[in-house]
């Protein structure tokens, strides 16, 4: 093994194929990165308007354009592109939409808040189902949902088909597993190389070589990091301005 590491050639050709994974590494995270289709929705309140008693049920009477209805509730989503990529109004196979259950009754739906301003977003009704009009979204984009809605269960259940969305998820804390992945991968690289840069210190040649492939990569990679976190920190930025 240690012949077969001590050989100049075998040495040139392990150094050239390390630093072309810790180029090539990079740069594919980047670009899946980049490329990304994503949507998420966030229930940003629920809060009960009024609610009618057992007791007095019977003696008091609420309607709402002529239906009955005993209790009601206010519920505010968002709808955020948080891809890297904008969404066609075409990529709908599905449009998203909000299932309040079967005995809810949606009393009213409308699009109350978008970011940007310029975007022309409209909901349908549907018994107790509210559902948004496909429509263009870039990356960043949001929009603000307002759903009065009677006989609202525990759960709210979303879903969609977009082309190249596996599925429409609740918003969680992100995690940027792209970033952490290109760190992890150009450490490994580097670490790898720097044991073979010791085996071929005596080589001047190859020690050239390696200093300079490892510089290109190195920067590649700082690069393309830096890009993804002021990527994903603008769009916190952005999130933020817009609540």
């Amino acid at each position: 093994m240690f012949e077969f590491l001590s050989d100049p050639t075998n040495q040139f050709i392990i150094i050239v194929a390390l630093t072309i994974l810790a180029i090539i590494g990079p740069i594919i995270v980047y670009l899946k990165q980049r490329m990304r289709k994503s949507i998420h929705y966030r229930i940003v309140s629920r809060t009960a308007l009024f609610s009618v008693k057992e007791e007095v049920k019977k003696e008091l009477e609420i309607t709402y354009k002529g239906k009955k209805i005993e209790d009601a509730q206010l519920v505010l989503i968002e709808i955020s592109n948080t891809g890297n990529v904008q969404i066609e109004a075409e990529d709908y196979k599905k449009p998203i939409s909000f299932n309040f259950g079967e005995e809810a009754q949606v009393l009213t739906a409308e699009v109350i808040k978008t970011d940007p301003e310029e975007m022309q977003a409209s909901v349908s009704i549907d018994k107790g189902i509210v559902s948004l009009t496909p429509i263009l979204t870039n990356a960043g984009d949001s929009l603000t949902l307002k759903i009065i809605v009677s006989g609202l269960g525990e759960v709210i259940k979303a879903s969609s088909r977009i082309i190249g969305v596996k599925q429409l998820e609740e918003a969680k804390p992100p995690m940027n597993l792209g970033l952490w992945l290109m760190v992890l991968l150009t450490i490994l690289s580097y670490g790898s190389m720097f044991l073979f840069f010791l085996i071929a210190s005596s080589n001047q040649i190859l020690a050239i070589i390696f200093i300079t492939l490892s510089i290109a990569g190195l920067t590649i990679a700082l690069v393309l990091a830096l890009a993804l976190l002021v990527q994903r920190l603008l769009r916190r930025m952005r999130q933020k301005s817009s609540e």
